[in-house]
């Protein structure tokens, strides 16, 4: 089913200030309905898989008929929102984890103008206008979960694969993260199993290729250089592995997904 399928309409868009007090009364979803709440400022606690964690500006909370919009907040920092309210067809069902991040501020920025103007338009067609404003903040999302580490990970792993995904270029041996991350190899590999169900060496060779495919389609590195980028010790290990995934070379991906160098 297309994400905007179940979408009757948008009810409500707007932005919502926190007392100054800090003191808010949580309003709970009634059926039929969801409620998006995006951080635009201060901050606000949130309870995580029995954890209260503190967010901030971009956080996304997206919220199903029986629970309650967020409220924990402080009068030091009192939190403001977009709140984005959307009627449904049927009962919707969770397909995104309650609590994101919108990561890039001037994105939201933008977001968030654009979606109050024309919301509160009536020469803008609603009909085109519900299922934009609700793909958009899906796709944040959405992006966010395939980008970061599942807030019910361990604490250690999350830094882990956060620090594995923003050093794909560097050592990543299982010696070096184990002795960075004060663990031992046969707990790390239980870890990865445990969570991932993969192994520690296939999981970064994974994202090691995925960030490969991007720079492939998207740079005119070459691929040597592109090898030592992804963290390839060498250029035919890089082949290797890439051949053996995807059952083509890097240079034909990139002729197949570059479109003005496909060949005739």
């Amino acid at each position: 089913m297309f994400v905007t399928e179940n979408i009757r309409r948008v009810s409500s868009v707007s932005l919502y200030q926190a007392p100054a007090s800090g003191k808010v009364n949580p309003v709970t979803i009634p059926i039929k309905c969801e409620n998006i709440e995006i951080i635009t400022g201060g901050e606000v606690f949130f309870e995580v898989n029995g954890e209260l964690r503190q967010f901030q500006r971009g956080a996304i909370f997206w919220h199903l008929p029986g629970e309650q919009t967020v409220w924990n907040t402080t009068a030091e920092a009192p939190y403001n929102c977009l709140s984005i309210r959307v009627s449904t067809y049927d009962t919707p069902v969770r397909r995104l984890p309650r609590v994101t991040q919108w990561e890039n501020d001037d994105d939201l920025a933008i977001f968030t103008r654009e979606a109050l103007k024309s919301f509160h338009d009536d020469s803008i067609d609603h009909d085109v206008l519900y299922p934009y404003l609700y793909a958009k903040v899906f796709w944040q999302a959405y992006y966010f979960t395939r980008r970061k580490p599942d807030p019910e990970y361990p604490l250690f792993l999350r830094k882990m694969l956060d620090y594995i995904n923003h050093n794909l270029s560097g050592d990543l041996s299982i010696e070096f993260l184990a002795s960075q991350s004060g663990m031992s190899i046969p707990y790390i590999h239980a870890q990865f199993k445990k969570y991932l169900e993969t192994s520690p060496h296939k999981y970064i060779l994974n994202r090691r290729l995925q960030h490969a495919r991007n720079l492939l389609a998207g740079s005119q590195l070459h691929i040597k250089e592109l090898s030592e980028e992804c963290g390839f010790a060498n250029i035919e290990s890089f082949y290797r592995a890439f051949n053996k995934y995807f059952n083509m070379t890097p240079g034909d991906y990139r002729i197949k997904h570059t479109p003005h160098m496909s060949q005739p």
